[in-house]
């Protein structure tokens, strides 16, 4: 499966859902980045794992982001409820709203979202996702 989301300064946004396929051209990314998981997604722990995997990555540049995650779960798992929770804990990428309030980074800079989700189920509890992002090219 493969959601794919943009804003604009236009009347107009855009939603696109569609089975995943190989992308037709590659972005120059400034991050790539595979992390794992183990927590509930609903739990602070989620947040956390992912953020301690991202300690070293840095800010991107201000202004748009474009970012794109690929998960990859068992069969127990229900993805869309993983987007929310993964983005919340990215402020080593996008930067913090404030440094009192965790889990609320930058996030209003996404212009172009890519989500994308394949099923293995020899996963079982564990989350693998690939976060890519690099400032938008809009």
């Amino acid at each position: 499966m493969s959601v794919w989301g943009s804003k604009r300064h236009t009347d107009t946004s855009f939603l696109t859902i569609s089975p995943a396929q190989p992308a037709a051209r590659q972005h120059d990314w400034t991050i790539t980045k595979t992390l794992v998981t183990h927590a509930s997604a609903t739990s602070t722990a989620f947040k956390e794992q992912i953020h301690q995997q991202l300690h070293d990555v840095g800010v991107l540049p201000a202004g748009g982001v474009s970012l794109e995650i690929g998960f990859l779960v068992g069969s127990n798992r229900y993805w869309p409820n993983l987007w929310k929770p993964t983005i919340d804990a990215l402020d080593p990428i996008l930067g913090q709203t404030r440094p009192d309030r965790p889990w609320h980074p930058r996030d209003g800079r996404i212009v172009t979202l890519g989500l994308h989700c394949a099923i293995d189920p020899t996963q079982t509890n564990t989350v693998r996702m690939t976060i890519r992002a690099g400032p938008s090219r809009q």
